[in-house]
């Protein structure tokens, strides 16, 4: 009796083994983090950060201090998301933005 389950449980074994060389399994997440997805995704976390000086009354001066000496909470996505942007990274999305 032994036996037999043990010959069933390694017949399983080689059937799961079979199988997932066979078939796939899962989801393949490797496109998520392709340059086209990334570059959306930048495009859209710089599009909601608020560069409006006009609206706040703040020198883009301010603005830069305001992005670069602390970390910022970003809403994006409907998520919190914390930044801190060097000098080089705030001098080029400024370009583009302001």
């Amino acid at each position: 009796m032994e036996v037999i389950l043990w010959v069933l449980y390694m017949f399983t074994m080689f059937l799961y083994v079979v199988k997932s060389r066979c078939l796939t399994v899962g989801v393949s997440h490797s496109d998520m983090f392709g340059e086209t997805y990334m570059g959306k995704l930048a495009n859209r976390i710089v599009s909601s950060m608020d560069f409006d000086i006009n609206q706040i009354k703040r020198s883009k001066h301010r603005t830069k201090r305001h992005f670069t000496t602390k970390y910022r909470n970003l809403e994006c996505f409907g998520k919190d998301l914390k930044i801190k942007l060097s000098e080089d990274d705030f001098e080029s999305i400024a370009k583009k933005k302001l």
